[in-house]
């Protein structure tokens, strides 16, 4: 979940940067309004880490996904950097 909210995070800090209006965001994503207002207000729980990816590159950002071994004794984890 954390994942999802920091992918969430940088769709808002884009959005509101550019000063975009939720009709324009709507257009840009092609997904209704209304899921705009949802995306918006942190209510992510309709949106896949996938979708939020997707939405960050119709935002004009490319998203990098790296990769790296460790210790076979512990385990790894998961980081949004921008």
């Amino acid at each position: 979940m954390l994942t999802k909210a920091k992918l969430a995070y940088q769709i808002n800090q884009c959005i509101n940067k550019r000063k975009l209006q939720q009709a324009k965001v709507a257009e840009i994503l092609d997904i209704p309004q209304s899921k705009v207002s949802l995306l918006m207000n942190g209510k992510i729980f309709g949106f896949s880490v996938e979708k939020l990816m997707h939405f960050l590159n119709c935002l004009s950002f490319d998203v990098e996904i790296h990769l790296k071994p460790i210790r076979a004794s512990s385990m790894g984890h998961i980081r949004v950097c921008a």
